[in-house]
């Protein structure tokens, strides 16, 4: 019975270290500034996005749990395929908005040149 929760109980865990790599923590301002702006910013857009992620991964997270808590209480099987699939989905969504947040993402400057901003990263 270990053997069988094991998976599932680190799949989780993956997941939510993965999300904190790639996406970062969420910007709750920016994302409820998206829905509440006339014109949102591509930050903004970005933000929604990964709140939106964010939340999916909290559902997913707590779907696993529940079937965990499931298959511990009852030692019923729970749909393996489903579940499979699901963290099949949460990991390409993650590697999909991890690739467009580092891919979309501009810094900006605020005044000055290029060779002063190298300059004082001192690079």
């Amino acid at each position: 019975m270990i053997g069988r929760l094991a998976a599932p109980t680190l799949a989780p865990v993956v997941q939510l270290v993965a999300a904190v790599l790639a996406l970062g923590p969420p910007d709750l301002a920016q994302g409820l500034a998206f829905l509440s702006t006339g014109a949102p910013t591509a930050a903004q857009s970005l933000a929604a996005v990964q709140l939106l992620v964010w939340a999916l991964i909290g559902v997913g997270v707590a779907t696993s749990l529940g079937a965990l808590a499931t298959e511990a209480l009852s030692r019923s099987r729970v749909r393996r395929r489903l579940w499979e699939g699901s963290v099949i989905a949460v990991g390409l969504l993650l590697l999909i908005t991890g690739a467009m947040r580092h891919l979309t993402y501009q810094p900006t400057l605020a005044g000055g040149t290029v060779e002063e901003a190298t300059n004082a990263l001192g690079r």
